[in-house]
């Protein structure tokens, strides 16, 4: 974060642009178990990307992700939120109005679990790979169409877990 910060007031990465974006997106876990008891939803969540070479670009964001599910045993309520934050690098193959790029990048995922038997945190370190295309329309506005793919296998509890998944997402934001 802070050597995104760095770059944007340097005036390192203004010469290639700045974007933010708000975005959202429907999450599709991979781990069976997982589905089993939360299903899929809603994601949501923000990015900076900063141009620091040619097609090149680094970015940083997180997402929040929150569920209701039922447990297998009990059929109780429980509730999941899973935050991955993190950074990457995108490699954008087409630039100008139309940008189809690539990325790859690091996430911290911060995970919680909470049910009538307690509570369950865990965090650890996972990754993702993504693809997108974004418009650049009119004065700066950008809409961003992108598909990733996220891994972060932990161990709450007894039982290790992928919490990661598919996401299917747009997003909407501001090109500097």
């Amino acid at each position: 974060m802070l050597f995104t910060a760095f770059i944007l007031f340097s005036g390192f990465g203004s010469a290639k642009g700045v974007l933010f974006e708000l975005k959202g997106s429907y999450f599709k876990p991979t781990e069976t178990l997982f589905k089993e008891i939360y299903g899929e939803g809603m994601s949501y969540g923000a990015e900076i990307s900063v141009g620091i070479w040619k097609r090149i670009d680094i970015c940083v964001g997180g997402n929040y992700y929150t569920q209701k599910g039922t447990l297998t045993f009990t059929k109780d309520e429980t509730i999941v939120k899973i935050t991955p934050v993190g950074a990457g690098v995108k490699y954008r193959f087409i630039t100008g109005t139309l940008n189809v790029y690539a990325g790859l990048g690091f996430k911290y995922f911060l995970f919680n679990e909470s049910n009538f038997i307690g509570d369950v945190s865990s965090a650890k370190m996972g990754y993702e790979g993504k693809i997108g295309v974004f418009l650049k329309i009119g004065s700066g506005i950008v809409f961003d169409v992108y598909l990733d793919y996220s891994y972060c296998k932990i161990s709450p509890t007894s039982v290790e877990t992928n919490i990661g998944g598919v996401n299917i997402g747009v997003g909407l934001g501001y090109w500097f």
